[in-house]
């Protein structure tokens, strides 16, 4: 629990975001579960019918109309220019509740990302079911997202 709070805290302070990251902690405990599979399905710290993964170098030309308002947000990650983390973002009604900068020395989250045609998609909160394994060429350390969820 201190460790997830520490999590919260020093992201907040790095990445001056005015969304609260309610996920990180969430994702530490799944992983710490070290079954393989990330489930987003039981998770209500807060109120939410739809997850958006957006994976490198994503700008406002892959937004749909709910990412539009938050264009200034997501931006804000520096997602547009890097290439060693994603953003994954939780809506209830079509407003942001949480705003979540995962690395990958966490999780790679890329094969996550959901596109219809050049637009993130996103996954309703009934299908957000990620397998994933441990990477075996780094050492056995990092978590890669497999499959998107079903």
């Amino acid at each position: 629990m201190i460790k997830n709070l520490a999590h919260i805290f020093l992201a907040s302070i790095f990445f001056g975001c005015s969304i609260p990251d309610r996920l990180t902690p969430f994702l530490w405990t799944e992983l710490d579960n070290a079954n393989g599979v990330i489930s987003f399905i039981g998770y209500n710290e807060v109120k939410w019918d739809r997850l958006y993964v957006i994976g490198p170098y994503a700008n406002e030309r892959n937004f749909d109309r709910v990412l539009m308002p938050y264009k200034k947000e997501i931006e804000t990650t520096g997602i547009e220019m890097n290439d060693h983390f994603c953003v994954l973002l939780l809506f209830y009604k079509g407003k942001l509740v949480s705003l979540s900068k995962v690395g990958y020395t966490m999780i790679d989250f890329q094969k996550g990302v959901k596109k219809i045609d050049s637009t993130i998609g996103y996954y309703d909160k009934t299908n957000a079911i990620f397998k994933y394994r441990i990477d075996n060429e780094t050492g056995g350390t990092r978590r890669v997202i497999e499959n998107k969820a079903k």
